[in-house]
């Protein structure tokens, strides 16, 4: 079983608005203290979430022996980020925020190659990359996607083991942990729990349930509009039928 599968997401209304909308409500038109700080807190979630899932489109592009990954990516973040209007063009644009964050992270190494092609320093993987323009990186593409739905899910497991545990459920969890993502049989994880098969099946779909709901709000916190998050949680799964 992969957690993401089974049923549909639910408990999130369609009047939920992404906690990066409201951040950039306040960068604009609240007091001045509490806009940099929405304005910090926006650059911090940005570099935290997607710092892995960009250095590995990074890493696959054809601009990537313009420098290291590492550089590459700081440079796109201090180039975009410094001023957080960045992301209000973002929210006028109805695109995915990867999608944004990957088309800039492209577009930044692209001005990259062409200033170096001034300095008659370009690679010549970066001069073809150039002379094709910023148009689809499919492989970095690819090497994003995977490394951002692991993200995703690695902080849904979190969030679902901080909260199970806090109100006592750690068997629930357990078995979570061995069927969901060990592999172990629904029956070989409650025979390990010393549970019966029907209240090792109530309580593991409970910590199914939460999981996926922890993956919405996920998906809803960086833009992923609620009627897109079933669609979104079933392709992470394709992406990633296991966490590790």
């Amino acid at each position: 079983m992969s957690p993401g599968s089974a049923g549909s997401i639910d408990h999130f209304p369609s009047t939920h608005e992404p906690w990066i909308v409201d951040q950039l409500r306040v960068v604009r038109g609240g007091p001045a203290e509490a806009a940099d700080e929405a304005a910090q807190q926006l650059r911090t979630h940005i570099m935290v979430r997607y710092r892995e899932p960009l250095l590995a489109y990074a890493t696959a592009s054809s601009f990537r022996t313009l420098s290291t990954p590492e550089d590459l990516v700081h440079g796109f973040f201090a180039e975009r980020l410094h001023d957080v209007e960045y992301l209000r063009t973002w929210t006028g644009t109805g695109m995915k925020l990867r999608r944004w964050l990957c088309n800039g992270l492209l577009l930044h190494m692209f001005n990259e190659a062409k200033k170096r092609r001034r300095d008659a320093r370009a690679v010549d993987a970066a001069a073809e990359a150039l002379r094709q323009g910023p148009g689809e990186e499919p492989a970095a593409d690819r090497a994003f996607d995977r490394a951002w739905a692991r993200g995703v899910i690695e902080r849904a497991v979190a969030a679902t083991e901080q909260a199970m545990r806090a109100e006592g459920r750690e068997d629930a969890w357990r078995l979570f942990v061995r069927h969901a993502i060990d592999g172990v049989s629904q029956v070989a994880a409650a025979s390990e729990a010393g549970l019966g098969e029907g209240e090792a099946k109530a309580r593991l779909r409970l910590a199914v349930r939460r999981f996926r709901d922890a993956v919405a709000a996920e998906l809803i916190t960086e833009g992923v509009s609620p009627a897109e998050v079933q669609a979104e949680a079933e392709a992470i799964d394709r992406k990633s039928t296991r966490l590790n």
